[in-house]
C-alpha cells in the first residue's frame, strides 16, 4: 500500500505545484483551493476507476493508456499514436520544468557549488533512470515522499518561528479564513473555471506516469487503497504546511501595488508578478539559511529536490514507455527494456540542456516553447477522457469518432494558445478579434471539451444505427412444423 501510494504521490505532486502553491498563497492571502483540493479529487478519480484500469491493463499485458484504450476502442492504430503523441507532449514540458525552477532553488542556496542546480538534478535523475527500473523506482519514490513531506513540515515550523510564534501564525491563518469567506463570490466564470479543474483532476488517471503506477500496483484494492490514502493525507500534511509557509511569506515580505493596480511581490522576492512563486526559495535563501544554518536550509532543499526528482524520474520512464511500447511495439521484451531506459535518459539530458537558465537573450530562450506546450499539455490530456471513458465502461465506439473528436478538441483549445495571441494581434487584427469573442464565450477547455464530447457521441450514435449487423435465418413457427 505505501509503495503504491508514494509512487502515485511522488509522481503527482512535484517541485512546481509546491513552489506554484506557496506563491498562489502569498500572492492571495488565502490558501491554494487548486492545489488543496486537486488531492481529493485525484483520490476519488482514483477510487472509482485505478482498480479498472490496473485490472484491464494486467489482464492484456499493457502498460500506457494508448495500448488500453486502442485495443478497448478495436486495435485502432491511429488512435494509439494520437493517444501516445498526446502523453508525449505532456511528459516533455513536465520534465523540463521541474528541473528549471528546482534547479534554480539549488542555484539560490549553494551558489558556489561545482555544478549548476539543473546539471545535479539531471545527473541524479540520469542514475535512477539508468540503474532502477520501475518497480524499484516505485520503493524509491516512498522514500523521496517521505523527504518531501518531511521538509514541508519543517519549512511550516521555521516560519511560525520566524513570524513570532504560534500565536502570530495563528492569527494569520484566522484573517485568511476571514478574507476566503469574504472573497466567496458565485459567478459564470467561477462555475466554469470549477467545472474545468475538476476534469483536470479525473484526467490526472490518463497522466502516462501515473497510468504506470497504476499497472505496477499489487492489486485491485490496493490500488482503490492508496486512492484513499492520496485523497485524506496531503491535505493534513502537504496542504496545511504549505498554506502555513505562504501565509508566514506575506508576513515577512508584503506584496506591494503599482501605478497601474497590479499586485507585485516584495522587491526580496522579485520585481515582476511572475516571481510570486519564488516566495518559498527567498524564504530558504534569506531567513532559513541565516537563522537555522545550512542544515536548515538542506532541509529545505532536499524537499524540492526529492519533489522534482520524483516527477522528473517518472515522466522521463513513462516517456520511455510509449516510446519502446506505443511507437515501436515489434520490439522485443529485452530490447523494449533497454530502449525505454535509452530514451528516458536522453530526455533528462536533452530537458536539463533545455532548461539551463541564462543562456541567450530572450527571444532565443529554448524554455518558451516549452511553457508553450505546459500551456497546452494538461487541457489537451482532458480531451481523453471521452474515448476513455466509452473504452473503459461503454465497451468501446467509433474508432473514427474518437481521433476526430480528440483532433477537434486539441484544435480548438489550441486557438487560445498565448503565442497565437500574440502572433494574430500582430499579423492578423481581424483573427485577433474573432479570437477574443472565442475566448469571452467561456473557459477554453471546456469548449474544446464540448466540442470533442458532440463529434464522438455523433459518430457514436451512427456507429450503432448503420453498425452491420448479422442475418439470422427465420425461425419455423410451431404450427407450420405441426402440420408438415
Amino acid at each position: 500500500l505505501l509503495t503504491t501510494a508514494g509512487g502515485l504521490f511522488g509522481t503527482i505532486c512535484g517541485a512546481i505545484g509546491l513552489l506554484g502553491a506557496i506563491g498562489s498563497t502569498y500572492r492571495d492571502a488565502r490558501p491554494s483551493w487548486t492545489f488543496a483540493l486537486s488531492f481529493p479529487l485525484v483520490g476519488l478519480a482514483l477510487i472509482l476507476a485505478g482498480g479498472r484500469i490496473h485490472r484491464l491493463s494486467r489482464a492484456g499485458g499493457f502498460e500506457t493508456p494508448a495500448g488500453l484504450i486502442a485495443h478497448l476502442m478495436g486495435g485502432s492504430i491511429a488512435l494509439r499514436f494520437l493517444v501516445a503523441g498526446v502523453g508525449l507532449a505532456f511528459t516533455v514540458p513536465v520534465v523540463a520544468l521541474q528541473l528549471h525552477f528546482a534547479g534554480i532553488f539549488w542555484d539560490r542556496l549553494v551558489p558556489d557549488g561545482p555544478f549548476p542546480g539543473v546539471v545535479a538534478l539531471a545527473g541524479l535523475a540520469g542514475a535512477f533512470v539508468v540503474f532502477k527500473g520501475l518497480r524499484g523506482l516505485s520503493r524509491a519514490q516512498v522514500f523521496l515522499a517521505a523527504i518531501f513531506l518531511g521538509g514541508i513540515v519543517a519549512s511550516a515550523l521555521f516560519m511560525t518561528k520566524e513570524i513570532g510564534g504560534p500565536g502570530q501564525m495563528v492569527s494569520t491563518f484566522v484573517k485568511a479564513g476571514r478574507g476566503v469567506s469574504d472573497g466567496l463570490v458565485l459567478s459564470r466564470d467561477v462555475f466554469f473555471d470549477s467545472t474545468a479543474f475538476v476534469f483536470i483532476s479525473f484526467a490526472t488517471l490518463l497522466q502516462p506516469s501515473v497510468w504506470l503506477r497504476l499497472v505496477q500496483g499489487e492489486d485491485e484494492r490496493t490500488v482503490r487503497r492508496a486512492g484513499g490514502l492520496i485523497a485524506i493525507a496531503p491535505i493534513l500534511f502537504l496542504a496545511i504546511p504549505v498554506t502555513a509557509v505562504g501565509l508566514g511569506a506575506r508576513f515577512l515580505y508584503p506584496p506591494t501595488i503599482d501605478a497601474q493596480w497590479r499586485a507585485l511581490p516584495d522587491a526580496r522576492v522579485g520585481a515582476t508578478a511572475r516571481d510570486f512563486d519564488r516566495a518559498f526559495e527567498t524564504f530558504a535563501a534569506d531567513r532559513v539559511l541565516n537563522d537555522f544554518g545550512s542544515w536548515g536550509a538542506s532541509i529545505l532543499l532536499s524537499a524540492v529536490v526529492a519533489a522534482a526528482l520524483g516527477a522528473v524520474v517518472a515522466n522521463a520512464q513513462a516517456f520511455g514507455a510509449i516510446a519502446a511500447r506505443d511507437i515501436m511495439p515489434f520490439l522485443k521484451p529485452r530490447s523494449r527494456e533497454i530502449i525505454t531506459r535509452f530514451v528516458a535518459l536522453s530526455l533528462v539530458v536533452f530537458c536539463g540542456w533545455i532548461a539551463l537558465p541564462g543562456r541567450g537573450p530572450e527571444r532565443l530562450d529554448p524554455l518558451l516553447p516549452i511553457f508553450e506546450l505546459a500551456w497546452q499539455a494538461v487541457p489537451w490530456l482532458v480531451q481523453l477522457l471521452p474515448v476513455s471513458f466509452a473504452a473503459l465502461y461503454l465497451g468501446g465506439g467509433s474508432r473514427f469518432g474518437a481521433c476526430a473528436g480528440i483532433l477537434v478538441g486539441l484544435s480548438i483549445h489550441s486557438l487560445s494558445s498565448p503565442a497565437l495571441n500574440v502572433v494574430a494581434a500582430r499579423l492578423a487584427p481581424g483573427i485577433a478579434l474573432w479570437l477574443d469573442r472565442l475566448h469571452s464565450l467561456g473557459n477554453p477547455l471546456l469548449i474544446a471539451f464540448a466540442a470533442n464530447l458532440f463529434v464522438f457521441a455523433a459518430f457514436r450514435l451512427l456507429h450503432a444505427a448503420f453498425a452491420t449487423r448479422p442475418v439470422v435465418a427465420p425461425r419455423t413457427p410451431k404450427i407450420e412444423q405441426h402440420v408438415s
